[in-house]
């Protein structure tokens, strides 16, 4: 099985080629330009190191969010139209639990956090049992003050977000080497092929990015619709709330 991951929840963001759970080869994209520009490149350079058609990839896979608003889209569009295009399948995984699962398990307790601007995070726990990190809260958006009040003597932390803000973290707090902080394209497609394994595929057509708050200008449209007398309908987009 010739797989695609591809993660662009940031300006952080890199492909992979994997056959079945084998990482053949990755490329991290530059941190300097955005994904739009550097995403068709590096896949194409992939493909052609490899010796691969388009054709023969048979997953496409990809962190569908949290994640930055940009970032988020353009890999969702790429994967989308890649797999059409090529025939492949898609399985879009959580970026929360892709963190966590390529987290070394000399940790028990894990707690997740990605930035969703204005000093709050998006946040999810993690136990690890039975060789796998299994979610123990749901997915939720906090607070920067009200995260750290929530963490146990225990609960080691991780997440990209921590390049800025480790050094806010209270000295007794249990962080993750930043090696483990971004999620990484080689567990993603790790995961994917288990998924794949088991038929567990998403829906081409239906899969959208999983945003941790309305963008800045749907926020100020929500907000004259408030004042206006009425809300917009509830939204099936994959956002939280």
């Amino acid at each position: 099985m010739n797989i695609l991951a591809l993660e662009t929840i940031d300006l952080s963001a890199s492909v992979t080629l994997l056959e079945n759970d084998r990482e053949k080869k990755t490329i991290l994209l530059p941190s300097d330009q955005r994904s739009t520009q550097t995403l068709v490149p590096a896949v194409g350079e992939l493909l052609a190191a490899e010796g691969w058609q388009p054709e023969e990839v048979d997953v496409v896979a990809l962190a569908q969010g949290p994640g930055s608003f940009t970032g988020l889209r353009v890999g969702m569009t790429f994967a989308k139209t890649f797999a059409y295009a090529a025939g492949a399948k898609l399985v879009a995984l959580n970026t929360l639990e892709v963190i966590a699962q390529g987290t070394p398990s000399e940790f028990q307790t894990l707690s997740v956090i990605l930035d969703a601007q204005r000093n709050e995070l998006v946040t999810e726990d993690f136990h690890f049992q039975e060789g796998k990190w299994r979610p123990i809260s749901e997915m939720r958006l906090l607070p920067w003050e009200e995260w750290l009040q929530h963490l146990s003597p225990d609960m080691a932390v991780t997440g990209p977000i921590l390049r800025r803000k480790a050094k806010q973290l209270p000295a007794d707090v249990i962080v993750v080497p930043e090696r483990f902080w971004h999620p990484s394209t080689v567990v993603l497609g790790q995961m994917a092929y288990e998924k794949s394994l088991r038929g567990e595929f998403s829906d081409l057509w239906n899969t959208l990015p999983f945003y941790s708050r309305l963008a800045a200008a749907e926020e100020r449209k929500k907000s004259l619709s408030t004042q206006a007398g009425y809300l917009p309908k509830t939204s099936t987009n994959g956002r939280m709330g």
